[in-house]
């Protein structure tokens, strides 16, 4: 994850992850039957984001609301047709920090 302070305090952090895993069942096919002579289901997860984050006290420093926005691409290979996938997000929220 990287990390940065931009002008009127708002923070972007920016990030990268990948997961290999491997599963117990076997590769299905579009029907759902187990491919013969097919290895375990084997996925390759990969994600990239970027995040801003603005926060503002109020109440003191006692409380903190902290808005945030978020952008998701998710990539995932798979020797299962069934969970091969691309997908992206975007999220928007509100923190209340006490």
């Amino acid at each position: 994850m990287l990390s940065r302070t931009l002008p009127y305090a708002v923070t972007v952090r920016t990030g990268y992850d990948q997961a290999v895993k491997n599963y117990t069942e076997t590769a299905q096919d579009s029907s759902g039957n187990a491919v013969a002579g097919s290895p375990e289901r084997g996925d390759d997860y990969k994600r990239i984001w970027v995040r801003l984050e603005k926060s503002l006290s109020f109440s003191g420093k006692d409380r903190q609301l902290r808005l945030y926005g978020e952008y998701q691409k998710i990539w995932n290979s798979s020797n299962d047709v069934f969970n091969q996938y691309n997908a992206t997000s975007t999220t928007a929220g509100v923190e209340l920090l006490f």
